[in-house]
């Protein structure tokens, strides 16, 4: 009883000591100015006052003394009483310029006066080794060439509805958008999309036939340094002798030596500490997404993992997967089997965790290399290279290189295998150097946690499944997945099941590629039901997954994320939050799904969507498609100096999104739907050609741009307003056309 008192007490003390407080702040005026300041705070309101949730480290707010736990109250004598007044009265500041927060910590009044920056300078990890906006390419200077269909059906109807000059505000504001962060390891390929908004379908395009499934691994590596604004300085070598020395343990060790050129500018201790530093970092990438979750010490030591990542050479990491490319053709694999057969037996003793019938066992420089018979073998211990001739297999306890070698080998030629990585950078994963597993044949299961199938941090991870019905399953950061460096996962054909928590299935973080690519069958991608919504949705799970290009918001800018489906099979996609062609943070996300009757499941920014200076598109070329998204930004969906399009060319298609749907964007975005062909049907919360709010971020002086734009079929339409065959515009430049019947 005596601690209740205690308590009520207290409490009536602190509402005493606030009321008193706020008695001489004014009520917070109706406008106020934009000039763009930022102080690194974030608070969130409870029963009229500002609580702080969130103190950037190193950043004005921190400066100035305010902690989490604070109450704020106001500032520069005004009162406060939601997050939006806080952050518009800080963004009325000019950079340089103070202001007063006035704040209750326990019962104590504060005055704390706090400079304000700008984001430049709030996010000064991208300002470091900034040398400007990235260099256009010659494939750059070719889309500036292109007017396709989409564009040039876009530009007629701005031009009909007298909105180019809306259009061209815009354009600027975007372009100004990008000035307003520091440019270091920021796309090309992301920065012209975001500077030229009209070109996103036909460089969406180009990006993905790029990658075509029928390319070797050379083509894919050249492919994704192109996009990585590097340049690969050679071939592979392809040995003309049918020795195993040329064909395998060569080619191993001209991939290391570029390895070790990789990290030439760090110090053993500081590759030990990159090394270190990587799974923690993802680990609270998976958690909370926010890197400066946890305590300043623990983001400090995030911080540090990422300037190393940054001082590491990612065209040496590709030219060493280079070097190991041909051992993914067919007609080297035929040589590497026919090699093994005649290699003379090596039978150094292998620790008890291998077993079965093995032609050759010996240690390496790298660790153990491996070459197992036709049998059912099991490979529960690490070696730097494992050949296998066939048999049902078991691989465990994360096959591939100890942790500290710069390169893996898995070659399975045959059989029905499982693969279970209980390590990051297993399967076909590389954690700071490259990992390659290649199957031939059957029907394999692999099984993992992170960084794994086909996946990299500071390193080049390829999984090169040639065939058969496999399955997928995998926790987070994986399969097809790319930080500082680029993960690979390529399956060839088969009915395949690609199932995981979150963060994968073509993701390019930052500076990174993330290839996923799919050369036919029926397939089903899951990401979902792992992490809880963040934005606290009951029964809503993060997804970012399939095709989605993202960054570390507020240190690293996002990368490239591609997933494609080739052949017609009929597809699912299932997946929470930021999925199906997205991009967050300055990343560029691409689903490309070529044929079948498909189905996606999405719930908030999906299905073409984008935020927060990034673009996101989903290009679908043929078949009877379901699109469903159950919150909301899905469909074309674009949010704060963002760009998100929805492409799909032919079919009887049906789309229900939720709120901001189907065309639609806010807060300076570009949202677009564009249907080519079929009779479609139209269900959304609000959206459909529409420009939203731009209050977000205090008003940049520009509007949105929504497009929705049917070309053909009977189609229909849950707003009364949108009809078959009608056109309009509204106030704030949402332009909406459906030309009746053409296409059919």
């Amino acid at each position: 009883m005596k601690d209740s008192l205690r308590i009520a007490l207290f409490l009536c003390l602190a509402n005493a000591a606030s009321a008193q407080a706020v008695a001489d702040l004014r009520l917070f005026p109706e406008d106020l100015p934009s000039r763009f300041g930022v102080v690194g705070l974030r608070a969130h309101a409870v029963a009229e006052t500002l609580h702080v949730s969130k103190v950037r480290l190193h950043s004005p707010a921190a400066e100035a003394g305010l902690q989490v736990g604070d109450r704020v109250l106001g500032a520069s004598g005004m009162r406060l009483t939601d997050a939006e007044q806080l952050s518009r009265l800080v963004q009325s500041v000019a950079p340089g310029d103070s202001v007063l927060f006035h704040v209750l910590r326990g019962s104590r009044r504060l005055d704390l006066p706090c400079r304000v920056t700008d984001r430049r300078h709030l996010y000064a990890l991208m300002m470091e080794s900034d040398n400007g906006p990235p260099e256009l390419s010659a494939r750059h200077r070719n889309w500036d060439t292109w007017r396709h269909d989409a564009e040039a059906q876009a530009l007629h109807i701005v031009d009909r509805h007298h909105a180019g000059g809306a259009v061209d505000t815009l354009t600027e504001t975007l372009d100004l958008e990008l000035s307003r962060y520091g440019a270091a390891g920021r796309l090309a390929d992301a920065d012209y999309i975001l500077r030229h908004p009209l070109k996103t379908p036909d460089a969406a395009r180009a990006i993905s036939r790029s990658f075509a499934p029928d390319l070797d691994l050379a083509d894919h590596l050249s492919q994704v340094a192109s996009h990585l604004d590097l340049v690969l300085p050679s071939q592979p070598h392809r040995p003309s002798v049918e020795d195993f020395d040329s064909l395998i343990l060569q080619p191993v060790q001209t991939a290391a030596r570029h390895v070790e050129s990789a990290f030439e500018a760090l110090s053993k201790a500081e590759r030990k500490e990159l090394r270190a530093g990587i799974a923690p970092l993802l680990r609270r990438f998976d958690r909370s997404f926010y890197l400066d979750e946890g305590d300043s010490a623990e983001t400090e030591s995030h911080i540090r993992t990422l300037r190393l990542a940054k001082r590491v050479h990612v065209d040496q990491l590709l030219q060493a997967a280079l070097s190991l490319s041909p051992l993914t053709e067919p007609q080297t694999l035929d040589r590497v089997e026919a090699a093994a057969r005649r290699l003379q037996p090596v039978t150094e003793e292998l620790p008890t965790t291998f077993e079965g019938r093995f032609l050759h066992a010996e240690e390496t420089p790298w660790g153990w290399f491996i070459i197992g018979d036709t049998l059912a073998n099991v490979y529960a211990g690490p070696a730097a290279i494992i050949v296998d001739l066939g048999g049902d297999d078991t691989y465990l306890a994360g096959p591939g290189a100890p942790v500290d070698a710069p390169v893996a080998l898995v070659i399975d030629l045959a059989g029905d295998d499982r693969y279970i990585g209980n390590r990051a950078g297993s399967l076909g994963g590389a954690l700071a150097g490259v990992g390659l597993l290649v199957e031939r044949h059957g029907n394999d299961t692999y099984a993992g946690d992170a960084l794994t199938q086909g996946a990299a941090f500071c390193g080049v991870g390829v999984l090169w499944d040639a065939g058969g019905h496999d399955t997928y399953l995998a926790q987070h950061s994986s399969q097809g997945a790319g930080f500082f460096g680029a993960g690979l996962l390529i399956d060839h054909q088969g009915d395949d099941l690609l199932s995981l928590g979150q963060l994968g299935q073509g993701l390019g973080g930052a500076h990174g590629v993330g290839l996923l690519v799919d050369g036919g069958g029926r397939d089903r991608y899951i990401a979902d039901l792992k992490v809880s919504s963040s934005y606290d949705t009951p029964g809503v799970y993060n997804g970012w997954s399939q095709g989605i290009g993202v960054g570390f918001r507020g240190y690293a800018p996002g990368g490239l994320g591609v997933l494609i489906s080739a052949g017609d099979g009929d597809d699912t996609y299932q997946a929470g939050d930021f999925s199906q062609g997205t991009g967050y943070f300055f990343g560029l996300g691409i689903l490309a799904e070529s044929g079948g009757n498909d189905r996606y499941q999405g719930a908030r920014y999906s299905q073409g969507s984008a935020a927060h200076q990034a673009v996101g598109i989903l290009l679908d070329d043929a078949g009877d498609e379901i699109y469903h998204g159950s919150v909301g930004a899905n469909q074309g969906a674009a949010w704060d100096a963002a760009i998100a399009v929805l492409v799909d060319l032919a079919g009887d298609d049906s789309y229900v999104g939720g709120e901001l749907s189907q065309g639609a964007a806010a807060m300076n975005g570009v949202g677009w739907l564009y249907d080519l062909a079929g009779d479609d049907s139209y269900r959304t919360g609000s959206g459909q050609a529409d420009g939203g709010s731009t209050r977000y971020w205090g008003g940049r002086g520009a509007l949105n741009l929504g497009l929705l734009i049917d070309s053909g079929g009977g189609d229909d339409y849950s707003r009364a307003d949108r009809q078959d065959g009608g056109e309009l515009r509204d106030s704030r430049v949402g332009l909406f056309s459906d030309v009746e019947g053409r296409g059919n």
